[in-house]
């Protein structure tokens, strides 16, 4: 009983003293390099386009020589997925093998239609791919319900033309009873399977995608369970045509009607991180969506998860869908998303027009007056400072800072890092890395070109961003890019680095080093932990990479150049400077109960010194190991998820 009070009252000490902690308190953030996860895709830094920009604006079309900076622009962030021709707008477009035709109505195959997709606007499209080195995702218009139609569009740009499209994705959002182009659930699947069919019978190796939703997740009547045509559908394919689907699509807006900037940060929703409601807008989403579609539905088959349209919102506001806000949203996201599955993302929109589409490059008109807005900056960081493994980092569900590590095949010797300060306030913070001996580094940094209000305020404002204080010009992008070089890491040890991260500041840190890896503990991502019946994901020992179950033999990427490790060779405790004290991965209880009575002295061991130091004494004078500093350590970490 004695001891359970010495607990009881301890625990109420941790959160006194995380309440009364100065703050300039540092925030523990660890770097596992001794544990794969899921690759970085190229094909996470997609974009959307609408093809009314050609049918409203009177615009040239794509290939046309005023698009040859934005092709360069996509080159230079390794763009890889072009969507085409424009969410919602798809329900009333057509193929009839003629030129691009301005918007109006017109009826053909008897039913009614608003604009074609013309053949000199995919032969733009194709032209501008090409340069962009970019492939094409074509939305195909199921409402209408005619699949000989597209059918015919992949034989005339894939058999007539060799233009390779590979991703079609059916329909748009027709899961929304509020669209006019709403479709049942059983109806939807239904003509999926009949247009999956006649399209592939022309070109077997095109990619079919669906089923689009707005949410992935019945969120009309909260009951956090997944759509049925989500479900449903792969199974359904397979059995009438079969083979599996080519991949499931969804969307993903956080901030939905809300734009204040805590709605678009914060990690949890008013209920947790669950399903159920408002919870779907908020950052938790891009770990439960993922996981649960693969654990409920694609359980390892061949089959794409794709998040086609995402943002912070999708209504038509002049800045928060393409200012810092936005940036530092898709920073966080687009990692996230990646280490639980996600094979390919596209944000909404990569072109508009000024003041009327909210776009990654905003142009007026058609003259030379195109300008990068801030998601085009962060998808130039992790195309250009990120790597392609994601490696285990800490913590990954801090409402306020998040820490993303990888590696890259093509830059061997350095470990990428993208951390995300979303708070309204500077945080200082200790790196710890594991599995690498650190030289030296540099970072870039992400920061709002104006003044940005707090967590309360409204995110809908006029600021953008800068990089290590620069802007990117699209017109003189090679030069206006050279003039952002790496700014020297200071505070850097053999082991990590020391840092405050700026407010609202996304940093790319670059690593350079000696250090191997000497395990490669085989990695199982978090979305393979679900129970068939649930939603809720828990994962065991969570790292940036997703959930790591140790094994006896390490499973070795072939691609990584790690030898095999003995059965016997132990698991590094690689979460001890961050208040793992038992070494099990977690941060909880129990290694406060270690701590208790290791600082009461009640044991000898040293288990809960977690920043090895000897930093106070014992009644006696003597000096121990296990001390305040040490506490504060853990609580920092268990109250920003463990």
């Amino acid at each position: 009983m004695q001891k359970k009070v010495l607990f009881v009252l301890c625990f109420i000490f941790v959160l006194f003293l995380f309440n009364a902690a100065p703050s300039n308190a540092q925030t523990a953030l660890t770097v596992d390099n001794t544990r794969d996860g899921q690759k970085f895709k190229r094909e996470m830094l997609g974009v959307g386009f609408g093809n009314w920009e050609f049918g409203w604006y009177n615009k040239p079309m794509l290939g046309d020589s005023v698009y040859a900076p934005l092709a360069a622009a996509y080159k230079k962030s390794n763009i890889s997925v072009l969507r085409y021709a424009g969410g919602n707008w798809n329900w009333g477009l057509f193929f009839d093998r003629q030129p691009h035709k301005q918007k109006g109505s017109y009826n053909y195959r008897n039913n009614d239609y608003y604009q074609n997709y013309g053949t000199d606007e995919l032969q733009g499209l194709y032209n501008f791919s090409q340069a962009a080195g970019a492939d094409i995702m074509i939305e195909v218009n199921i409402y209408k319900n005619d699949p000989g139609m597209w059918a015919d569009m992949v034989r005339y740009t894939n058999i007539e033309h060799n233009w390779k499209i590979k991703y079609w994705e059916i329909g748009n959002e027709n899961e929304a009873t509020w669209n006019d182009s709403y479709l049942s659930p059983d109806e939807y699947m239904k003509r999926f399977i009949e247009y999956e069919k006649q399209m592939k019978a022309v070109d077997s190796s095109i990619v079919i995608i669906g089923p689009t939703d707005a949410s992935p997740v019945n969120v009309s009547n909260g009951d956090g369970q997944l759509n049925r045509e989500i479900v449903e559908l792969p199974a359904k394919v397979k059995l009438a045509n079969g083979r599996d689907q080519g991949g499931i699509s969804w969307h993903w807006y956080d901030g939905y009607q809300d734009n204040t900037i805590g709605n678009i940060f914060r990690y949890t929703g008013p209920n947790g991180s669950g399903f159920n409601g408002n919870n779907n807008w908020s950052r938790s989403y891009g770990d439960t969506v993922p996981a649960a579609i693969e654990a409920q539905v694609i359980k390892g088959a061949p089959i794409l998860q794709v998040v086609s349209e995402i943002n912070t919102l999708a209504e038509n506001r002049a800045h928060i869908s393409q200012n810092h806000v936005s940036g530092l949203f898709l920073a966080d996201a687009l990692p996230r998303l990646a280490s639980n599955g996600i094979d390919m993302a596209n944000i909404w929109v990569g072109y508009g027009e000024k003041g009327t589409s909210f776009a990654m490059v905003q142009h007026e008109g058609f003259g030379t007056n195109m300008r990068l807005n801030s998601p085009y900056y962060v998808y130039y960081m992790l195309a250009n400072y990120f790597g392609d493994q994601l490696i285990g980092s800490a913590p990954l569900k801090n409402e306020r800072i998040s820490i993303w590590a990888s590696r890259d095949t093509l830059d061997p010797g350095k470990l990428k890092l993208l951390i995300t300060n979303l708070s309204d306030s500077d945080t200082p913070a200790t790196v710890s890395v594991t599995g690498f001996t650190v030289g030296s580094g540099v970072y870039y940094e992400l920061l709002p070109d104006g003044t940005l209000p707090g967590w309360s305020g409204n995110g809908d404002v006029d600021v953008y961003s800068k990089l290590n204080g620069k802007k990117l010009d699209i017109y003189n992008l090679n030069t206006s890019a050279a003039a952002i070089t790496g700014n020297t890491l200071s505070g850097v040890t053999s082991t990590g680095f020391t840092r405050t991260f700026p407010k609202y500041s996304a940093t790319s840190v670059i690593l350079s080093g000696t250090g191997t890896i000497t395990t490669a503990p085989s990695v199982v991502p978090s979305n393979t932990t679900a129970p068939a019946a649930s939603i809720t994901v828990a994962p065991s020992i969570t790292t940036g990479a997703g959930t790591i179950v140790p094994t006896a033999v390490p499973s070795v990427n072939p691609t990584s150049g790690v030898s095999g490790v003995p059965s016997a060779t132990p698991i590094p405790c690689t979460r001890k400077p961050v208040g793992d004290a038992n070494c099990d991965g977690k941060v909880n209880l129990v290694d406060l109960q270690i701590w208790t009575s290791e600082y009461l002295e009640d044991v000898t061991t040293k288990q809960a010194d977690f920043n090895s130091s000897s930093s106070c004494k014992n009644k006696a004078g003597a000096v121990k190991n296990v001390c305040l500093d040490d506490l504060q350590i853990w609580t920092t970490t268990y109250l920003n998820g463990g």
